[in-house]
């Protein structure tokens, strides 16, 4: 029996910076757990919570945000980027979010290549 079908589901939240990472991760476990703010980079660290559903157990990790591989030079977003990756290697599932009202730029392009 694999991990999926036995076990709990890890289900890792990326994304650009302020596409709504923390808020979905909040909405969904009803808590104010991670923060959330206009500001982009609020979200440093990982945020990991468990939730139940349909006798499953998801463990969901909230990133920050992801920025295009060349923004990413200052030491707090290299950090920021090496805990979103670490979250994506963690995960069973990743959902990737992005902005429906905004086009898909290099820098999603860039984030899906990491997921897949």
């Amino acid at each position: 029996m694999n991990k999926i079908s036995s076990g709990v589901i890890t289900l890792a939240i990326v994304g650009k910076p302020n596409v709504g990472k923390s808020t979905f991760f909040n909405k969904v476990l009803n808590k104010d757990l991670s923060p959330v703010s206009e500001i982009p980079g609020t979200t440093k660290d990982l945020f990991i919570d468990n939730i139940s559903y349909k006798n499953r157990i998801f463990k969901l990790i909230d990133s920050g945000g992801l920025k295009r591989k060349g923004k990413s030079k200052s030491d707090e977003q290299q950090y920021i980027t090496k805990e979103s990756l670490k979250a994506i290697y963690l995960a069973d599932v990743v959902l990737f979010m992005i902005e429906a009202d905004k086009e898909f730029t290099k820098t999603d392009k860039q984030i899906c290549r990491l997921v897949l």
